[in-house]
C-alpha cells in the first residue's frame, strides 16, 4: 500500500516508491502503539532508514518505535501513461530480482 501511495498521491516514481524505507505499524505490541520502521544496509551497501521528521512525528503520537531490517519486498508494474510503455521494478531489497533468478 505505501508503494501505491508514493506513485499515486505523492508522484515518486516507480523506483523511487519500491525502494523508500516501510513503516508497519503494529496497533498494540505488548499492550502499547508500535510501529516497525525499516533500518538496514542494503546488500549493494545503501542504507534504507525511515526519516528523522517521521519517526519524530510517529514518537509525537505515542508510538514506540522498533527498528526492523526488513520489512517484506515489492515487485511492481506500472503502465507510463505518457508512454504507453510498461515500467516493471523488482525491490533493491532483494538485489533488484524477482524471485528464481
Amino acid at each position: 500500500m505505501q508503494t501505491i501511495i508514493n506513485v499515486c498521491i505523492l508522484g515518486l516514481d516507480l523506483y523511487e516508491s519500491v525502494a523508500s524505507p516501510r513503516i508497519h505499524n503494529q496497533l498494540l505490541y505488548h499492550g502499547a502503539e508500535a510501529s516497525n520502521v525499516e533500518e538496514g544496509h542494503l546488500p549493494q551497501g545503501p542504507l534504507v532508514a525511515v526519516s528523522d521528521r517521521t519517526r519524530s512525528a510517529l514518537a509525537r503520537r505515542g508510538h514506540a518505535l522498533i527498528p526492523t531490517d526488513f520489512l517484506g519486498a515489492v515487485q511492481a508494474v506500472a503502465i507510463d501513461p505518457e508512454t504507453n510503455e510498461m515500467i516493471a521494478v523488482s525491490d533493491v531489497r532483494k538485489q533488484g530480482k524477482p524471485a528464481g533468478f
